[in-house]
């Protein structure tokens, strides 16, 4: 199997991240209310989102190979959960003239189809079940995404999301794990500019109220 891929979240995310977070964990815990854990958590789901839309979509139909070696016999290649490399898929085998033990239930319109197209997508949203938010449709493949909770005492300090798709180093694009961090990055701060902005908004309207004077008159300068 090969090397997992992983996701943190922790309190100090510049340890964590390779790309500077600009202490955005700070930010959006003191501007935007949440307490560690939440920003934490937040961050977490943020994060499994982002590479999911990443997530390369594969084609409809899986591509005809011809094998040199079996007189130019078609084929389609098929991956299976925990192998890494693919099995050759014949058309010859959906055939009626071949014998019960080797013949394919099925047709070989329904072998060209990828079933499981998306999947890619989809898996970095199944680890976040441990966290109660949803999976998607589909059921998850069982063992490809893992979620620790890192604890000290009673108290969460990080997310660990871990994605053991076979193939998810080659569904994912080049330096993705630099487009997540800055997606989280730019998404924190925008919630956090915006309760910045909401609160502003409301404290002048209060000092409108207890003044008598409209916020308009608050900013015209002398000429």
């Amino acid at each position: 199997m090969p090397s997992a891929v992983t996701f943190k979240a922790m309190g100090d995310w510049r340890n964590q991240i390779r790309v500077p977070l600009r202490n955005v964990y700070a930010v959006s815990t003191e501007v935007s209310g949440r307490t560690g854990e939440q920003t934490c958590k937040h961050a977490i789901i943020l994060m499994a989102k982002s590479a999911g839309v990443l997530a390369k979509k594969s084609k409809a139909r899986r591509r005809i190979m011809r094998d040199g070696g079996m007189g130019g016999a078609e084929y389609v290649n098929v991956y299976q959960q925990g192998k890494p490399q693919p099995s050759k898929l014949y058309k010859f085998r959906f055939g009626d003239g071949v014998r019960a033990g080797d013949r394919i239930e099925g047709t070989w319109e329904e072998a060209k189809k990828i079933a499981n197209k998306g999947l890619a997508s989809r898996s970095w949203l199944w680890g976040l079940k441990a966290i109660n938010k949803s999976t998607g449709k589909r059921s998850p493949i069982r063992g490809v995404a893992k979620m620790t909770v890192l604890k000290g005492g009673n108290k969460v300090n990080g997310y660990i999301l871990t994605n053991r798709l076979d193939y998810i180093d080659n569904a994912m694009p080049d330096r993705w794990e630099d487009a997540v961090s800055r997606s989280v990055t730019n998404t924190l701060m925008a919630q956090a500019a915006k309760r910045l902005e909401g609160k502003w908004k409301s404290a002048l309207r209060r000092r409108e109220k207890a003044t008598g004077r409209a916020i308009s008159t608050m900013f015209k300068v002398a000429a």
